[in-house]
């Protein structure tokens, strides 16, 4: 019998890196998109993955989806909540809509799937799958958006693993670095868009932290891990006997882990003077 798989965020990177890792394995992947162009790739891409529409913001295509895969299914073995977005910009000049848009998207939408589907995922004593990031570990400047939202998914994360354990259901996180996928892209791109448009005293007041902070975007680029390296670790997630409870993937991981162990003044410090 083959294994049920749901994974939101598929129409690229490691959504669509994993789906197909999983359909080459003779799973059947529920892989949400949010267009019809990206519906189309993924319907070609193997006889095992089926697209679905799943925006996440939408509450409809949540229980519509719900209701595709329980007429045909009985359970989900594996719910990968990957769907996300990003952005940067000092927490004074961010926009409140962005906010919500990114809560709504990496926060709300990760809750409301996975409360919807968790009837079939009992069923299977499953897995959830919840990819956050580094920056779930650790908040830089200018990444307060996007870390306050990965913050809040090790939570949730922490709180739904030790409320599911006696049913054995295991719940894991996947923290990875900068990727190189359309969602950094993209939101880099944003960003860069959105410092070029701050009001002129936003400019003034942060405009050395600003330069350093394009700076290091462009360094981040250039070392992003690679899809196919997540892929690999996200695909052991799924497979392994005794799964983790957490997966880094960082070429900073000592950095990350030392910064985590100090005190806030000396983290502090050492967040800063990276960033020199």
């Amino acid at each position: 019998m083959s294994k049920i798989a749901l994974i939101s965020g598929c129409s690229s990177g490691i959504g669509k890196g994993i789906a197909e890792a999983l359909a080459n394995k003779s799973w059947v992947v529920y892989a949400g998109v949010r267009n019809e162009t990206d519906f189309k790739i993924l319907d070609k891409l193997s006889e095992n993955i089926y697209p679905i529409y799943l925006d996440l913001t939408k509450e409809e295509q949540i229980s519509a989806c719900f209701k595709i895969i329980s007429e045909k299914h009985d359970r989900i073995d594996v719910l990968i909540n990957n769907a996300g977005i990003a952005t940067g910009a000092p927490i004074e000049a961010s926009e409140m809509q962005v906010w919500r848009k990114l809560f709504d998207v990496n926060v709300f939408g990760l809750v409301a799937l996975t409360k919807k589907t968790m009837p079939l995922i009992r069923n299977a004593k499953g897995r959830i799958i919840n990819i956050s990031s580094i920056s779930g570990l650790v908040a830089s400047p200018f990444m307060g958006t996007y870390a306050a939202s990965k913050f809040a998914v090790e939570a949730i994360s922490d709180s739904l693993r030790r409320e599911l354990k006696d049913q054995g259901i295991h719940v894991a996180v996947i923290e990875p670095g900068p990727i190189k996928t359309r969602i950094w892209d993209k939101a880099m791109i944003e960003s860069m868009a959105a410092i070029e448009a701050y009001d002129p005293s936003i400019k003034e007041v942060y405009g050395k932290s600003i330069e350093k902070f394009k700076a290091l975007i462009d360094t981040a680029v250039k070392e992003a891990v690679s899809v196919e390296e997540v892929t690999k670790v996200l695909l052991q997630a799924c497979l392994a006997s005794k799964p983790k409870t957490r997966y880094m993937i960082s070429k900073n991981k000592n950095l990350i882990r030392l910064i985590r162990s100090l005190p806030d003044k000396l983290a502090d410090k050492l967040i800063l003077e990276v960033r020199k």
